[in-house]
């Protein structure tokens, strides 16, 4: 008896950490797709911004040469 509950319990064990890592692998995906989704965003917020601070670096040249004109 003690030696069959010893393989129940150790397959037990075995079975748990199989599904813990399973877990672990899962929310490692899911946390990298979301550090992807967060990276993306900030690009595409650093392109809107970059592109505003062009428009307006190209007003003051505008402003610069009617000025000199």
């Amino acid at each position: 008896m003690d030696q069959k509950h010893l393989e129940l319990k150790n397959e037990l064990i075995e079975t748990m950490d199989r599904k813990n890592l399973g877990l672990k692998n899962e929310l490692v995906q899911i946390i990298d797709e979301k550090i992807d989704e967060v990276r993306q965003e900030s690009r595409e917020q650093n392109e809107k911004l970059n592109k505003k601070i062009d428009d307006r670096f190209d007003q003051l040249l505008d402003a610069i040469e009617n000025i000199k004109k």
